[in-house]
């Protein structure tokens, strides 16, 4: 898609804004899939091993953090500013070296499909899922469910970008500048961030581990929301960038946990069912979030979207309170591929 869009951008350049928005609207489905995809990857392995599900999910994580936040972002802003036929066939360049490795890696481990159906099972239109099976997997699976993902990302999106533009004001930069060494010290914390989750896993269990980051993260922004009213301006922007290179390190270990909690504890049709409307409930929160931002008005409110992002994790803290109990067994019923996230502790 990106050869073809380059094509057309330079041999039509009256219409680069139409062919632009035409691309924009094809490839964004692109990353969803491959986020699904690896996921279902990370899910095989984690069935071989924890262990390497977990080194798979935080070098993943890892990569991603860097090359997106640290390298890519600035490097696509600087593409931009020189033509935008650059960036888009910097994009076919970068796409066609992840074909290169993807064909690399899919001989390296290979794994099946992730359950086995029979196409004679299933009528033309599929079949209908009872409500209550429904809701207990988006309400009742404890930090995996999707319910949980979209809580948690709605506080994520309200003091993200919002609170960085806040932060980006009172800084002694240049607009610009201030931005991408915000956007830096987050990429930095996002690259650094997964490393603590396996660090966290070989000392304690998945329940420790989660109330761990879960009352640091709320223990940071509440903190983070008294500075804000208490600190001088032009004294802020230090404490200001460390909380968002805090905040990179807390919600890329916090996704690595939940992943790989969930490759780990749910299993065939179950698994893909959590797995995708956590997809989806996310890119719902992203939407929500961001609008909320707007109305509110967050980088003029810092505190609110900080306190609602500190109140995301007590909520979360009270459902791995209620859901994962101590010295439990971490399997899942083999007979009826049913899983409890709350049987998961050692």
């Amino acid at each position: 898609m990106s050869i073809i869009a380059l094509v057309l951008l330079v041999a039509f350049p009256g219409e680069r804004s139409t062919l632009l928005g035409g691309y924009l609207l094809i490839v964004a489905i692109f990353p969803a899939i491959m986020d699904v995809v690896e996921e279902l990857y990370g899910q095989q392995i984690a069935q071989l091993d924890e262990k390497q599900a977990l080194a798979f999910n935080t070098t993943v994580y890892s990569v991603l953090g860097f090359v997106g936040l640290v390298v890519g972002m600035p490097l696509g802003s600087w593409l931009t500013s020189r033509s935008v036929v650059w960036l888009v066939a910097a994009n076919a360049l970068f796409s066609l070296i992840g074909f290169a490795f993807r064909s690399v890696s899919s001989r390296t481990l290979m794994v099946g499909a992730v359950y086995d159906q029979d196409a004679s099972e299933h009528s033309a239109v599929g079949g209908r899922m009872r409500l209550r099976e429904f809701l207990s997997d988006l309400l009742q699976t404890g930090p995996a469910s999707p319910a949980m993902e979209f809580v948690l990302k709605v506080g994520a999106t309200m003091s993200g970008v919002f609170v960085y533009l806040w932060v980006a004001s009172f800084t002694p930069w240049p607009a610009g500048a201030a931005l991408a060494a915000i956007l830096f010290a987050f990429g930095v914390g996002a690259t650094i961030g997964p490393y603590v989750a396996p660090v966290l896993r070989r000392r304690l269990t998945p329940r420790t581990a989660l109330l761990t980051i879960y009352s640091f993260a709320a223990l940071m922004s509440s903190a983070m929301a008294a500075f804000a009213g208490a600190v001088e301006r032009h004294r802020l922007w230090v404490i200001g960038l460390a909380f968002v290179l805090a905040l990179g390190v807390v919600s890329r270990a916090r996704a690595v946990l939940t992943v790989t909690l969930r490759q780990q504890v749910f299993k065939g049709k179950r698994f893909v069912r959590i797995m995708s409307w956590s997809f989806s409930f996310v890119a719902a929160a992203s939407i929500l979030g961001n609008w909320l931002g707007v109305l509110l008005d967050l980088p003029a409110r810092p505190r609110l979207a900080l306190a609602t992002y500190a109140v995301t994790f007590l909520i979360a803290i009270v459902v791995v309170l209620r859901v994962l109990p101590r010295g439990s067994s971490g399997r899942e019923d083999a007979a009826d591929g049913r899983a409890s996230v709350g049987s998961v502790g050692a």
